[in-house]
């Protein structure tokens, strides 16, 4: 037996039985938005991301929300997993510390282990105020769940005041660039 599928396009592919008598298995990508089931483990199946080109600036001394800088996926399994990849383009208006975190939902993920008085975080950089760096974070999340998962980053600094996208003294010239910040979040197949 063999089956023949055409595409709109002009193409087209035939399968055949397998010569074995075991199940045939056949998974295809996702087209204009259709749910991939059964997807082999690793197969990335949808990906949201976040630009943000504007700036923003806080002098909170706890982690507080970069508005405007957030991902929202529905996992199409609980048993599934999201890459989350951030970067975020940070600088201080002093020479001291702009510290960022990952966060699902209200929850903080990828941060470091206590110790003492020292601030859990998931990224941070030491500045003066003429620089900016970017600041990254690579995180494989397992949310087990099937509802929708919002991973957001939140800034904090310990005095001065903590931008995104702009260097702390913001001169009007080219030693002082606008930068754009990105987080993407990718469901990968578990």
């Amino acid at each position: 037996m063999s089956l023949k599928l055409n595409s709109s396009g002009g193409g087209s592919v035939t399968l055949q039985e397998p010569v074995t008598a075991s199940a045939l298995t056949l998974s295809l990508p996702a087209v204009n938005g259709t749910v991939v089931t059964n997807a082999t483990p690793g197969t990335v199946l949808q990906v949201g991301s976040t630009t943000k080109t504007d700036t923003f600036s806080t002098t909170s001394t706890s982690f507080t929300d970069i508005t405007g800088f957030s991902v929202t996926l529905t996992p199409t399994s609980s048993s599934n997993k999201f890459l989350v990849q951030v970067v975020a383009n940070v600088a201080n208006s002093g020479a001291d510390a702009v510290m960022i975190q990952l966060v699902r939902g209200s929850t903080a993920i990828c941060i470091g282990d206590a110790a003492g008085s020292r601030i859990r975080a998931s990224a941070s950089n030491m500045f003066t105020s003429s620089s900016m760096s970017s600041t990254c974070v690579n995180f494989l999340d397992s949310p087990a769940t099937a509802s929708a998962v919002t991973y957001k980053v939140q800034m904090r600094l310990n005095s001065g005041t903590g931008y995104l996208n702009r260097s702390g003294a913001d001169v009007d010239n080219a030693a002082h660039p606008r930068t754009a910040s990105t987080i993407t979040v990718m469901e990968i197949a578990g």
